[in-house]
């Protein structure tokens, strides 16, 4: 009875454990899927507010240009009150730009001599932040951007205004133009893709100016409060961030991306800010729904198991019989898991660095003896693991890798197992995420235990300082080494080799003595290691990587070259050792396949094309012109809601395909995220071959597909944008391209908008197909 309760127990042990893996995999999956959201939904934010930066940019650059234009006019005159001609052409340039609702000129007094606007000649103005800013500034080359206020027509504006001044340098007026808040409604209502989302445009002082869904009663709400978000930014100094708090309109949880709209070479006094948020509950409303789902299912799974096994527990008990054979079996099968488990050649590492958390494999865990319920140390604590003696080794691997100078780092260091003793690890790591800084954001890496080799090597050199000659102690010792040992005299002849070249290559080691590395491995191989060898030859203990062909087939070895010096202090030969590390290249490969590419489409992702694109940029510098295009999907959202995701995601990888196709072999196509593409294309005559390949691609996209049983035809627009040589700003590239794409939208879709081509004479301009 007492061998049956401890079985028992054991069995009820097993199933606690089995949930808590089985849970443990559940929660990782969701924590996963809850970042990928958050991270695609921060880009779409800052997508649409980069959009309504555009947009204000090109409006601000017109009304500088008017107002130059005016104040360039009155130079070399007094301004005069109620000139007819000067009132004339302020209507032609209030009706030519969109976003401009009235422009003024006030004499040095603050008296308006010229609007175009009726019944406004004649007023005075002069306590107007508008008017006093420029008469203070007396700077005719700065554009200054008043705070939102109601004007005498009772409606809230914002005015940007310029001195004039005369040709000896004296203040004489002041030229303005109010911008249009129905315009700029209009605009920030058209980045709205979901009904809970909201765009705001703030004054860089913190005072609202618009707001869509329209609030009044948010207009001239300040914002800039020691903690608000707002503050937040505008303390960053960056042009873009993202953010999640509570929202002061709105009193809910929000996402927010601000931009704050800026440009050196317009000389503005003052900045806006764009905000652009979405409902953090709307945002991760699927996410909860299949986090309820999986966790239903996961207590249905719990319950089911449980009262299976007690059921099973109680027909037992009351038999009172017990087969033992299927008791050896279960045995068995758990030491079977077992050994699966701990035959895993790597402990994975996930490290994000703003919150400094770390997350490892069951495998990592028991690499450094902590539990499944053991808390693991986070930040400073899980540093100071790393013993004291390869702090600045690994500094020294790391420090190149942070500054983006080397695609991945490795290390061989010490760490300090629970217990205190220290294992050797052998750490390859790389940034998989970086911000817009260029900071790293996350960094993936893995750990593979080399204890034992270090401990090879080790005795491999103590035995060859102690035995010197001695071949059969030699012997004793590499015999049972997982390794292949030999040593080779001054001429490179084998004068030892170990059992292990019998297991590995089928050969007998007492055939190898005497023979040269030329006549076992062959002239052309043993060309293409020789400079190794002679760095032994010389002294230095060498440690490379290389492919070995073996009966079984090719393996990877890591070779490690050691000098045999003798009593006078000369070298009278080389130790050699060669470990398997097949296993753990094809799993760092699979590693790096999943960090650089899209799961989905197969195509590079986001931090890969990056990469490419910072290289295509170099080759281009150095003389081979090169294309940036921005395509995305015509209403992609649409066709998610009506068909649903399936059919969505068989659309994103037949364009995959299909742009694969249409491109050539030395260009690059990359999905960003949803339905977002970019292709980067190479070695261009000039505009013209940009253009062509953009018109194949839009006649290739909307051939018909058949999605959810039903023939379509899907169009896609393309933005181009071509780099200026010797331009080096990947991100200015991809703001040129994004922006070309949003005229491609604004124009009719199903084509390609190429700005450059806006420069060319009319018979060469890109037309959008």
């Amino acid at each position: 009875m007492r061998s049956q309760t401890r079985r028992f127990r054991a069995e009820w042990l097993a199933m606690g454990v089995m949930h808590a893996i089985i849970a443990g995999v559940l929660v990782g999956m969701l924590y996963r899927e809850h970042a990928s959201v958050e991270a695609e939904e921060g880009d779409r934010l800052g997508v649409q507010a980069r959009v309504v930066d555009e947009n204000l940019i090109r409006q601000l650059e017109g009304a500088e240009k008017a107002l130059a234009g005016i104040g360039n006019d009155l130079r070399e005159l007094d301004v005069s009150l109620d000139a007819p001609s000067l009132t004339a052409k302020l209507g032609l340039l209030t009706g030519a730009m969109p976003g401009i609702s009235s422009m003024l000129v006030l004499d040095g007094t603050g008296t308006i001599v010229a609007a175009s606007r009726d019944g406004l000649v004649g007023r005075n103005f002069r306590q107007r932040e508008y008017f006093d800013a420029p008469r203070r500034g007396v700077d005719a080359a700065a554009l200054y951007v008043s705070p939102p206020f109601t004007t005498s027509l009772g409606t809230y504006v914002i005015v940007v205004s310029r001195a004039i001044t005369n040709r000896s340098g004296k203040f004489i007026g002041v030229v303005t133009a109010t911008l249009d808040p129905d315009y700029f409604n209009v605009v920030l209502r058209s980045v709205r893709y979901a009904p809970d989302m909201r765009t705001t445009l703030v004054h860089s002082d913190g005072k609202v100016f618009l707001n869509m869904p329209p609030d009044v009663a948010a207009l001239g709400r300040d914002l800039s409060t020691p903690t608000s978000l707002f503050t937040r930014h505008q303390r960053t100094g960056r042009v873009a961030t993202l953010a999640q708090g509570m929202s002061m309109a709105s009193g809910d949880e929000r996402m927010f991306a601000m931009r704050t709209i800026d440009r050196a070479d317009l000389a503005l006094d003052k900045t806006l800010v764009v905000s652009v948020s979405r409902e953090l509950a709307a945002v991760f409303a699927p996410w909860r729904a299949r986090a309820w789902q999986v966790g239903a299912l996961m207590a249905l799974f719990m319950v089911v198991s449980v009262l299976s096994l007690w059921l099973n527990h109680r027909r037992r008990s009351v038999s009172g019989a017990v087969d033992d054979a299927v008791a050896r079996e279960r045995q068995l099968g758990s030491e079977r898991v077992e050994l699966a488990l701990r035959g895993a050649d790597l402990g994975l590492w996930d490290l994000h660095v703003p919150t400094d958390r770390f997350v490892i494999n069951a495998r990592e865990r028991s690499l450094l003896g902590y539990s499944n319920d053991d808390a693991l140390p986070q930040g400073a604590a899980w540093r100071e693991l790393v013993h004291p003696d390869d702090v600045a080794p690994l500094d020294a691997a790391i420090v190149p890798h942070l500054r983006g100078e080397a695609d991945a780092y490795e290390c061989e260091h010490r760490m300090r197992h629970r217990d205190g003793h220290y294992l050797w690890l052998l750490t390859r790591a790389m940034i998989v995420e970086r911000d817009a800084a260029n900071r790293p954001v996350r960094i993936i890496g893995t750990h593979l235990d080399i204890t034992e080799r270090k401990l090879a090597e080790e005795r491999l050199t103590l035995a060859a300082a102690a035995l010197r000659d001695s071949e059969e102690e030699l012997r004793l010792v590499t015999d049972h080494l997982p390794a292949l040992v030999s040593r080779l005299d001054l001429e490179l002849r084998f004068r030892f080799a170990n059992r292990a070249y019998h297991d590995w290559l089928g050969i007998d080691p007492a055939s190898l003595l005497g023979r040269t590395l030329a006549e076992v491995y062959g002239v052309e191989a043993y060309d293409a290691f020789k400079h190794h060898i002679d760095r032994a030859l010389a002294g230095e203990k060498i440690s490379y990587e290389r492919d070995m062909q073996t009966p079984t087939g090719m393996r990877r070895a890591e070779l490690t070259l050691v000098p045999q010096i003798g009593r006078d202090g000369e070298v009278k030969g080389i130790y050699a050792l060669a470990t398997d590390i097949t296993a753990r290249k094809l799993a760092e490969g699979r590693l790096r396949r999943l960090a650089e590419f899209d799961t989905l489409t197969g195509l590079p992702n986001r931090a890969l094309f990056h990469d490419r694109l910072q290289q295509a940029m170099a080759r281009a510098a150095r003389g081979k012109p090169m294309a940036l295009l921005f395509l995305d999907i015509d209403r992609f959202k649409t066709i998610n809601d009506t068909l649903g995701h399936e059919a969505g995601d068989k659309l994103l990888k037949v364009f995959a395909l299909r742009m694969q196709a249409t491109i050539r072999e030395s260009d690059t196509v990359a999905r960003l995220a949803g339905d977002e593409f970019t292709i980067i294309l190479e070695a261009l005559r000039d505009l013209d071959d940009a253009k062509m390949l953009a018109t194949k691609l839009v006649h290739a996209l909307r051939q018909p597909i058949d999605l959810d049983h039903e023939t379509i035809e899907v169009t896609a627009s393309i933005g181009v944008a071509l780099c200026v040589p010797g331009e080096s700003d990947d991100a200015a590239l991809l703001r040129r391209a994004d922006a070309a794409l949003y005229e491609a939208k604004r124009r009719g879709r199903n084509g390609f908008f190429c700005a450059e081509a806006q420069a060319l004479p009319a018979d060469t301009a890109a037309p959008v197909e």
